[in-house]
């Protein structure tokens, strides 16, 4: 088969914007491609093609090293007098190639401004091309040419095609150096083996180091051979990836001069491992060939190896530039001499192999006290990345974890620029399956394209990947490296792995614990938290709020209720998310139907579609309790790769259970505290009827926060708008079981009074009934008044049963009234008298429990004197009577156990004119108002009259300024005058709000009194 068939087209398929699949498919053809060349032509043909048309180039050429210089070997797209001007080029030449070559490191110069800066020659209106690229072709550590290309028009290098380019040309040189010939006959004497073996050259490069400072022993030992050799030059040499000059004498490069090892007669002494004797070095075909010979440099040549424990490390030479035969005695006095700097090298060989061991030592001791000092897998991490990261050559470091929730987890990222360090934490994710021991640039590319893209710009070339595989965890240390690493550090790394596996290992452990004590802690959190109310909307936004961000970004609670899902809390780490879930999701069909589908036995985990939500990470946990699904918690789970979360999915199944129970008991509660509201609300005091020509005020209040009911009770039965009757008590004891009795009490009196009973014929039926019921104990105490008459002028029939007895406020003074009796419910045929009384305009005959008497401070009593010193001080209507109680009883007391029940009544006067008013706030009502008053009023005395309106309109807008809602205004005849009322009604039974006080009857807001002659 036809190699050429494997070449992918040559036509542009990809460029700029291409997609990622398009590149790593383009670029497996072209390892391929190259892997199946046959000849250094075809591959040659191969590079040039595919770098032209990936970028859709103009023109491209290959370069091959040749000694010295760079000769064309393929040329494409240039004109024939631009290729001639760099046929042939010095690799010190300064042209993009030649620093390409020399730098080792891709020219990228798509602005022509920068080109024309940097190379004046390569004006674009001289070569006709405006951007290039020059890309080195390096393998084995030898540069082997450079690969070419140009552009009419500027060209800014996307990372995508650096990175293709920079992949081309790695393995354009790795097949070349494949294909490349053997070297010619003049270098056939070199042991290529032997100068490329890797511990041979460390040991060199060891000497290079230890030398740095000895320079001036091994120039007098150079001059000392010259001198006894009789030679002009001499000089020592050192073999490693390049020749070093170590000392010298005479014409020789002074010390620390490099050059080429192939180029050297010195590597030719080196590896016969024996003297190499020159006399005319350009009639000798062994060295002839060689650029110190061919230039005229070396004509004659003596040269001794030099060894050091047996590992030929170089050589001792003297050298003519005139042709001449070297005596025995030179040559023995050369190999005594090139044992004393063999001698010498050997000992700085061992100062430095020892200075090298006690530094490595030193840095393994601080590592291992550094990864000893770790504890958690991040800090364990953080310290491996370090140390890697500071090893010469390496440009980014990556330690991830491979074993971890939700896919790899990066742990430590070590890169000079921020970017290098997301990329190379993403490229160690996307290359840990499966791991090997280095990975080419194109090996990467293909894991991360992105990714190493962008760490192709900062200088990598390959990634050594270190497994960390212990028994709790499983990692991987990705230690990205450029042209200038060192192999010799692959092999600290390799020394490095067992004890970063052992560590990695150990830290893992601690995570583990740390996290089980973790979730611990949170349970016990949790239950506190969900434990802690009964308040069902209150208990789920609770558990949105332990749910983030402990366990996920955002969290939705979803409550079942009548065979729907109602979005019942919201939490999210960001607020303007959490907002927009609250608007969004609970409308959103796809989300609810993905939790009934749950709910039914489908999938835990979805991925929702929503124009503004990202919703492609969720997690569904049933919420189930009595055998029944009563909701669900929808996590947002975090992206992979963060901090290890508390989530797991033993810890999930707990809290939905906790959840779910704790939703239940707050469903239970609510349910209950409806069902006891619905039979409270039947037991709580009514709303006071409205009678036009009395004011009547309540106030109420329960000893037990639990409940709104208790033992007290008061009630109006209304007869007739003259003709009403007053009822207060008292059942013996306090909460629930005296609230049933004080139901039971009201619905009887009220029953018997409608029957039309005196009120001493209403007790002694209640004291039947409660006798009746056969329950030892239900006491009770009562206080029943019968008025009759009109507002100006009434009686009161007034009986009492075991109860405190009414007070009576008139003209400023107060009087308790009402005969006493016997309790109720204590003995079979009771007596109970009854008295009669007169009640004129504004007296107030206020009725009340002992709860009010009997309010404590300490050991002292609220009382009956300072009850009627209280009344007394105050003058006007019903409500304000009871509201001045209440608050007096309220500074007074220390602690509010007791049940409080006060009735009040006061007698306005008779009625002249009333108007309803439904909106205080409403200017054009209020005028209306005193327009149907004007037409309601007696037309004498007209004095008075205007007189009243005038005030009455005055004080509507002063007194119903902040106030709205409906209410009343009436004028009465009261002796002497008129007098005109505002009034509003107070509020009924309260609500959910328990600290609402329980105040029933009117409210008086505005009151004017004018006098009227003959009243």
């Amino acid at each position: 088969m036809n190699s050429a068939s494997a070449v992918p087209p040559t036509r542009s398929e990809w460029v700029d914007g291409e997609d990622v699949e398009s590149l790593r498919s383009r670029i497996g053809m072209i390892r391929g491609a190259c892997r199946a060349a046959l000849t250094v032509d075809e591959l040659i043909t191969i590079a040039v093609a595919q770098a032209k048309s990936a970028l859709q180039a103009c023109a491209g050429t290959l370069l091959l090293v040749d000694g010295d210089d760079l000769v064309v070997a393929a040329v494409d797209g240039y004109p024939q007098q631009l290729t001639e001007s760099f046929a042939r080029t010095p690799l010190s030449a300064d042209t993009p190639a030649g620093r390409a070559a020399r730098s080792r490191r891709a020219v990228w110069l798509g602005d022509p401004a920068t080109k024309v800066r940097e190379f004046p020659a390569l004006q674009p209106k001289v070569t006709g091309f405006a951007g290039l690229a020059a890309l080195p072709l390096v393998a084995e550590d030898a540069v082997l040419g450079v690969l070419g290309i140009s552009f009419r028009q500027a060209r800014e290098f996307t990372e995508v095609e650096q990175l293709y380019l920079l992949v081309l040309a790695d393995q354009v040189a790795a097949a070349l150096r494949r294909l490349t010939v053997p070297p010619p006959a003049g270098h056939a004497l070199i042991d290529d083996d032997l100068v490329a073996d890797p511990e041979r050259r460390q040991a060199v490069e060891d000497l290079s180091v230890a030398l740095a400072d000895a320079s001036a022993g091994l120039d007098r030992l150079t001059a000392l051979a010259a001198r006894l050799c009789g030679a002009p030059s001499a000089q020592v040499s050192l073999i490693g990836a390049e020749q070093v000059v170590a000392g010298s004498a005479g014409a020789a490069p002074s010390a620390g001069t490099t050059g080429r090892a192939a180029d050297s007669l010195c590597t030719v002494t080196m590896s016969l491992r024996s003297p190499l004797v020159v006399a005319d070095a350009a009639a000798d075909d062994r060295v002839s060939a060689l650029p110190p010979v061919r230039v005229g440099g070396v004509r004659a040549y003596l040269g001794v190896p030099l060894s050091i424990e047996g590992r030929p490390v170089g050589a001792l030479c003297v050298y003519d530039q005139r042709v001449r035969d070297w005596s025995p005695e030179a040559r023995g006095t050369l190999e005594v001499l090139a044992d004393s700097v063999s001698t010498e090298l050997r000992l700085r060989s061992l100062a430095a192999r020892d200075a090298r061991l006690a530094q490595a030592s030193r840095e393994r001791t601080t590592l291992v006290d550094r990864l000893a000092a770790a504890v958690s897998l991040r800090q364990v991490a953080a310290v491996l990345a370090d140390a890697v990261s500071a090893l010469p050559g390496v440009i980014a470091a990556a330690v991830v974890r491979l074993d971890a929730d939700g896919g790899p987890q990066t742990l430590a990222a070590r890169c000079a620029v921020p970017e290098g360090r997301h990329a190379v934490a993403a490229l160690a994710s996307a290359a840990v399956s499966p791991p090997a021991a280095v990975l080419e640039l194109a090996d990467l590319a293909e894991a991360s394209t992105g990714d190493t893209a962008r760490l192709a710009r900062l200088g990598i070339r390959r990634a050594a990947m270190v497994p960390l595989t212990g028994q709790t965890a499983r990692g991987t240390l990705l230690v990205a490296v450029g042209d200038g690493f060192d192999p010799a550090h692959g092999d600290h790394l390799a020394e490095l792995a067992p004890i970063a596996t052992a560590v990695f290992d150990r830290g893992a452990i601690h995570e583990q614990h740390r996290l089980a004590r973790a979730r611990a802690a949170f349970l016990t959190t949790a239950s506190a938290q969900l434990q802690s109310s009964l308040d069902v909307d209150d208990t789920l936004q609770r558990l949105a709020r332990l749910v983030v961000p402990a366990l996920a970004d955002g969290c939705l609670v979803h409550l079942r209720a009548h065979r729907a899902l109602r979005l019942s809390a919201v939490g999210h780490v960001d607020g303007r998310i959490e907002r927009l879930l609250r608007q969004e999701a609970s409308t959103s069909g796809a989300l609810t139907e993905a939790v009934q589908r749950c709910l039914a036995g489908g999938a835990a985990e979805v991925s929702v579609d929503h124009p503004l939500l990202t919703l492609d990470r969720l997690r569904i946990l049933p919420l189930r309790a009595r055998g029944r699904a009563i909701g669900a918690i929808t996590l947002i789970q975090p992206r992979p790769g963060g901090q290890p979360g508390l989530a797991d999915p033993a810890l999930l199944a707990e809290l939905a259970t906790r959840a779910a129970v704790a939703t239940d008991n707050a469903l239970l509660y609510a349910k209950r505290s409806a069902d006891v509201a619905a039979l409270q609300y039947r037991l709580l005091p009514p709303r006071l009827p409205q009678l036009p020509a009395f004011d009547l005020a309540a106030h109420y209040a329960a000893g037990d926060a639990s409940l709104d009911v208790g033992g007290d009770f008061y009630d109006v039965v209304a007869l007739a708008e003259d003709h009403f009757v007053l009822v207060i008590g008292d059942v013996c004891g306090r909460g629930a079981d005296a609230a049933s009795v004080t139901g039971h009490a009201r619905s009887v009196v009220r029953t018997v009074l409608e029957d039309g009973a005196s009120p001493a014929a209403a007790l002694t039926r209640l004291n039947r009934a409660l006798l009746a019921t056969g329950q030892f104990g239900e006491f009770c105490t009562a206080v029943v008044a019968e008025v009759r008459g009109a507002g100006d002028a009434c009686a009161v029939r007034l009986a009492v049963a075991g109860h405190p007895r009414p007070l009576l406020r008139r003209a400023g003074t107060v009087t308790e009234v009402g005969p006493g009796g016997p309790m109720l419910g204590m003995v079979r045929e009771p007596v109970y008298r009854q008295v009669e009384l007169a009640l004129t305009v504004d007296d107030v005959l206020l009725l009340f429990t002992d709860g009010v008497t009997e309010a404590r401070r300490g050991d002292e009593l609220f009382g009956v004197d300072r009850l009627a010193d209280t009344l007394a001080s105050g003058r006007g209507a019903a409500d304000v009577a009871v509201e001045e109680v209440r608050a007096a009883v309220e500074r007074f007391r220390d602690r509010g156990d007791d049940d409080v029940a006060m009735l009040a009544v006061r007698p306005r006067g008779r009625p002249l004119a009333r108007v309803d008013l439904p909106d205080l706030a409403d200017v054009a009502a209020r005028t209306e108002a005193s327009a149907r008053l004007d037409a309601l009023l007696p037309t004498d005395p007209p004095a008075a009259r205007r007189t009243l309106l005038r005030r009455v309109a005055a004080s509507l807008a002063r007194s119903s300024a902040g106030l709205d809602g409906p209410a009343q205004l009436a004028v009465f005849a009261v002796p002497g005058g008129w007098r005109a009322e505002l009034i509003r009604p107070l509020p009924g039974p309260r609500g959910a709000d328990r600290a609402t006080v329980v105040r029933h009857g009117v409210q008086t807001i505005m009151w004017t009194e004018i006098p009227v002659r003959g009243r």
